[in-house]
């Protein structure tokens, strides 16, 4: 009798141990360096191709490692910030000035591929997904600016 439950707890201990370092490495996040388009796309301003579009995520590492984060909601003013990190599940604080006037958001980074951007009062102003390619392909031509 002692056997049996000396190999239960002994198999469930290596099965835990298994489950265990695959919920680790499930946590393995994802640097925040790249660009994130929401589901419906960008859009652009005018109907030139080459012209500015709006409505996505841009976030690059400096060799330093600091972040410059744009959040491009405008082609005028949109807020771009430099942060020293971005921590999964910790917004920081993203502060754009134009023409005098401040724009304050947050950006919360999941660890993988998901940003979202909130206002200045929490309010969730998009959710935007990683892209591996140009900005340019995610093009909404049916709603535009």
């Amino acid at each position: 009798m002692l056997k049996k439950k000396s190999l239960a707890i002994t198999v469930i201990a290596i099965v835990s141990i298994i489950l265990f370092s695959f919920g680790s490495m499930a946590y393995e996040y994802k640097e925040p360096e790249g660009t994130y388009v929401p589901a419906e796309g960008v859009y652009m301003v005018y109907d030139d191709p080459n012209g500015p579009i709006i409505n996505y995520v841009d976030i690059s590492k400096f060799e330093n490692g600091n972040y410059e984060v744009y959040i491009g909601e405008s082609y005028k003013g949109a807020p771009v910030d430099t942060v020293s990190s971005i921590i999964p599940f910790t917004p920081c604080t993203i502060v754009g000035e134009y023409k005098g006037g401040l724009t304050i958001r947050y950006l919360l980074f999941d660890g993988f591929d998901t940003v979202y951007v909130s206002d200045e009062f929490g309010n969730i102003m998009g959710t935007y997904f990683r892209i591996y390619d140009d900005v340019r392909n995610h093009i909404n031509y049916e709603a535009q600016w």
